[in-house]
């Protein structure tokens, strides 16, 4: 097929996780681009998904620190969990002369700063019976848990690599 789906050519045998890997661009002539990012937090096909609660919340606290309470280098359009629980789809404006790779390295560097702010949180986020769809299917306690490991991650040396390319998705060790 000619007009796959971006996400279907990747070999997910090889996607090792945690990375945040380039896989969509739009140029708007006279306005800029939309550069969509797959921020693959677990391996695909492992027994290290993500529940759907942790998931759910994360949810809330991307769109509250991106939207609401954060200062962001990075201009979010949406942010979409993946349906195979390993991570999301991001996908931000870009009206300015940044690369790609400035793109991805500032969201790197904003997810470090969302994930802090939501360690410090009390509760979930628009988290009622009028905000949410599904306001009780949340885990604070279990998102921060999952939110301390990809801090330490997102920390380290070789935490959450950025890639470009398909060809460079299997450049971590399983």
């Amino acid at each position: 097929m000619e007009n796959r789906v971006e996400s279907f050519t990747v070999d997910h045998t090889k996607l090792n996780a945690p990375i945040i890997r380039h896989c969509g661009l739009l140029d708007i002539p006279n306005w800029g681009n939309l550069v969509k990012i797959d921020l693959r937090l677990r391996k695909p096909n492992s027994d290290s998904l993500m529940s759907s609660p942790v998931m759910h919340t994360i949810e809330h606290i991307f769109a509250v620190y991106f939207k609401e309470t954060g200062t962001p280098k990075s201009k979010i359009w949406d942010i979409s969990p993946m349906g195979c629980k390993t991570g999301y789809y991001v996908t931000i404006i870009n009206q300015s002369e940044r690369t790609v790779q400035e793109v991805l390295e500032d969201f790197r560097s904003d997810l470090i700063e969302c994930f802090e702010g939501g360690l410090k949180l009390d509760v979930v986020p628009y988290a009622t019976e009028i905000e949410c769809g599904s306001y009780e299917f949340h885990s604070l306690p279990d998102a921060r848990l999952e939110i301390e490991s990809l801090l330490a991650e997102l920390r380290s040396k070789d935490g959450f690599p950025v890639v470009l390319t398909a060809d460079k998705i299997a450049n971590k060790e399983s």
